[in-house]
């Protein structure tokens, strides 16, 4: 989990999540929406696929990532 979820400082925002898989594809993110907003209700969560973590986006957020 990335973002403003991470900062107990801030309130409310996004969920933000990075996960980083080899195998997972468009239709596996989609999945894990579907599952998420069936547990957590309708909010707003963004989902970032990386193969193994060394992307340019992934490598700019997990720094201050917490793992799940």
């Amino acid at each position: 989990m990335f973002g403003s979820r991470t900062d107990n400082g801030k309130k409310g925002g996004d969920i933000d999540l990075l996960v980083i898989s080899q195998t997972l594809g468009f239709a596996d993110k989609l999945n894990i929406l579907a599952d998420l907003h069936g547990e957590l209700g309708e909010q707003k969560i963004d989902i970032a696929l990386d193969n193994d973590g060394s992307g340019d986006f992934a490598r700019s957020v997990l720094p201050t990532a917490i793992k799940l």
